[in-house]
């Protein structure tokens, strides 16, 4: 078995490029699971829509990781993109899936992504691990995600990262805030006391490898910060680090009034996750706590 050989679905999104960054440095031989005719040495070809993955690509490495799937915040929810986020997960987990009973010596770990929108909207109330799945669109979704990975257990370890709202400076949540809230036009969401379980995009990445490579570590694993926070928080702490007011607040009736339900699990559902399994491991976050996130992250003092 090639022990440093992982394979990886969704390599060009935010968390992928980051990851394949971090096990290449950690002497790890990343190949790239591509939509087109793979061009490149580190490349191999699939047709998730069509559910095509040579399981030869598969024996005898290390694991499979896979981020494949349609961003949830990439536009209006409406039912074609309803049908994208649903459809994008699924069917790349279940080839993925397939092609690991298929394969002659199957990978030793598969790491398939999910999210804490697995447990709905939890109000006040903590989630680790052990809480059941909740109701929603996000949720159903994750709860299927999961059920897709999970074909894959009777043949390698499996492990299921329901990831918190993902903090980087190249894309993703904290991008797209960071404009409104350098004009000073920022604020919270709602009332602003919905918790955000969030996760530096330096730990997401070396959290995957851990789990790669704790042998331990199976089933869900709660991908987020020790200290979530409510919104109002967030959006206070962040406008400190850039020195800008956030009196902007943005009325809940009109995020309620965007398309497919998207406002209300998107941007006023709280949850507020703890990432038990991981403390129980002994893993150690770099960003335990927001405020040294965001300075670093910003390049703030």
């Amino acid at each position: 078995m090639n022990q440093r050989r992982v394979l990886i679905s969704g390599a060009s999104g935010l968390v992928g490029t980051a990851l394949t960054d971090h096990l290449r440095d950690q002497d790890y031989e990343v190949v790239r699971l591509v939509r087109r005719e793979a061009a490149e040495d580190d490349e191999i070809s699939w047709d998730p829509d069509a559910g095509k993955l040579d399981p030869e690509a598969l024996n005898g490495i290390k694991g499979v990781v896979n981020l494949s799937g349609y961003s949830i915040a990439g536009g209006i929810w409406t039912k074609r993109t309803k049908r994208l986020i649903r459809e994008s997960r699924i069917k790349s987990t279940n080839t993925i899936a397939a092609a690991i009973s298929s394969a002659d010596k199957p990978p030793e770990v598969l790491v398939s992504a999910s999210a804490v929108g697995y447990y709905g909207d939890c109000g006040e109330d903590k989630v680790t691990e052990q809480h059941q799945s909740g109701v929603g669109f996000l949720a159903g979704v994750c709860k299927d995600w999961e059920q897709a990975a999970a074909a894959a257990e009777a043949y390698c370890r499996v492990a299921r990262i329901r990831t918190g709202l993902v903090l980087s400076a190249d894309g993703g949540l904290l991008s797209t805030m960071l404009m409104p809230f350098k004009l000073g036009l920022g604020g919270p969401l709602g009332d602003g006391q919905q918790f955000m379980s969030w996760v530096a995009i330096s730990d997401l990445v070396r959290i995957i490898e851990f789990v790669l490579r704790n042998e331990r570590l199976a089933g869900p694993v709660n991908a987020a910060a020790p200290n979530p926070v409510r919104n109002k928080v967030f959006t206070e702490k962040l406008a400190a680090t850039l020195k800008r007011p956030a009196f902007f607040r943005v009325p809940e009736a009109v995020l309620k009034s965007l398309p497919g339900g998207m406002g209300q699990e998107l941007m006023l559902s709280s949850v507020r996750a703890e990432p038990d399994v991981l403390e129980s491991t002994n893993f150690e976050f770099n960003y335990p706590k927001l405020d040294a996130c965001l300075r670093d992250l910003l390049n703030k003092p």
